[in-house]
């Protein structure tokens, strides 16, 4: 199947695999929309690519709805559509042991790695859904 002229959205697209998830979709002809905490990473990945002219940097924290339907918009302005999510951002915080771990800690983890998946699960899901690919 060609990625070519589709449009995808990757969190935690500032980090490692992200990064490399987004250069290897532009690499196979895809429209990313990068999304990260940090606006800085997320333009290094653009800075570093030579087909900066198919990326779009959007700082977002994907736990606030408001900041992930953002995401969408401006995603939608840029590229008229969304194709792709690739769910990867994540945080791990200190490592701890378990049974150490405060209460805030576990909802910092929980808030990002399993409610910043659904927020944009349940925000992109409509559009690719609305193209009866499934």
């Amino acid at each position: 199947m060609s990625l070519k002229g589709k449009v995808a959205i990757v969190t935690g697209a500032g980090g490692g695999v992200g990064r490399s998830t987004t250069e290897r979709l532009v690499n196979e002809g895809c429209k990313v929309t990068l999304v990260g905490r940090d606006r800085s990473k997320l333009t290094k990945v653009i800075s570093d690519t030579d087909k900066s002219n198919d990326l779009l940097a959007v700082s977002a924290d994907i736990t606030k709805e408001a900041e992930v339907l953002n995401v969408i918009e401006q995603t939608i302005s840029s590229f008229d559509t969304v194709d792709i999510l690739v769910n990867n951002a994540g945080v791990l915080n200190d490592p701890i042991s378990f049974h150490l771990m405060s209460e805030d800690q576990w909802d910092s983890l929980i808030s990002t790695n399993l409610k910043g998946t659904f927020q944009m699960t349940k925000a992109v899901l409509p559009i690719i859904m609305d193209k009866k690919i499934y």
